[in-house]
């Protein structure tokens, strides 16, 4: 009985705290109905591609069991998926929530990434010397009810290899090209095949709230397995391009576009830089 109450007052407090988030809304009364929007994309430098890193986002893929070079796992008490984005940046879902708590409280987390030689590997990826050195977490707001947020760790720097390279952060406008190929990443760190539906596909004749806020700062596949990383690839590049919603429908999924919030991403950085 006192689990029974525990549960009971917990969401019930959730519930008398944020009635708006229980309010179903019109789909022609969304406030982001019918609105296309239109997002500047970010000049990290002046060359020709315009790229995040240097070298980013290559790879020679041979099949399709390959893990793709720039997964990394943060390693605490647990392990948690990441992506490398230069040579001391490393970026990760909210699901890394254990691995900040044990970093905070002083404990040392271990990067696995790269090639797996000996015993001492973690889903394929080898221990690596460099430690983790900060982080700091990111909070992402698409509006004024929906939020998530990301981590952005600092390592030591990393020493690229054709089996440990960065990934691109999306440089291009905000439109979504029927040509490109998009992919998303599974937990054991491989690309799987995706496709871009309708953002209407993705939801239904009634939005809650913090859906009216994600409607056009969303992307729209269908469902994979447990994947938190959205990849386009376009002209032989990788690049970085949506983040995981928590809470989607069972048949589709819906990925946070992170284009309006690169700027952000990047100033949490040690080493990436945006122009003005």
């Amino acid at each position: 009985m006192k689990w029974i109450w525990l549960l009971c007052t917990a969401s019930c407090f959730a519930f008398a705290i944020s009635p708006t988030y229980a309010e179903k809304i019109n789909r022609s009364d969304c406030w982001n109905y019918g609105k296309n929007k239109s997002f500047v994309a970010p000049v990290f430098s002046l060359d020709d591609e315009n790229l995040s890193a240097k070298d980013c986002g290559k790879w020679d893929r041979n099949n399709e069991d390959e893990i793709a070079p720039w997964v990394a796992y943060i390693f605490g008490k647990s392990s948690c998926e990441g992506l490398i984005l230069s040579e001391q940046t490393i970026i990760s879902h909210n699901f890394c929530h254990l691995q900040h708590r044990d970093f905070t409280q002083g404990k040392e987390l271990k990067i696995f990434s790269g090639e797996c030689v000996g015993e001492n590997c973690h889903r394929g990826r080898g221990l690596l010397s460099q430690k983790v050195l900060d982080v700091k977490k990111v909070k992402i707001e698409a509006g004024n009810f929906y939020h998530t947020f990301v981590y952005v760790w600092k390592a030591e720097k990393l020493r690229f290899t054709p089996s440990l390279k960065p990934v691109c952060l999306w440089n291009k406008n905000s439109q979504i090209d029927v040509k490109d190929n998009f992919y998303y990443l599974d937990n054991l760190g491989k690309l799987n095949s995706s496709q871009i539906l309708a953002e209407d596909r993705c939801y239904g004749d009634k939005f809650e709230r913090y859906q009216c806020d994600l409607y056009g700062n969303s992307i729209c596949t269908p469902k994979s397995g447990l994947s938190y990383f959205l990849l386009i690839n376009r002209d032989g590049r990788f690049y970085f391009r949506g983040l995981a919603d928590n809470v989607y429908p069972s048949a589709m999924l819906v990925w946070l576009d992170l284009l309006p919030f690169t700027r952000q991403i990047v100033s949490a950085s040690n080493d990436l830089k945006v122009l003005p």
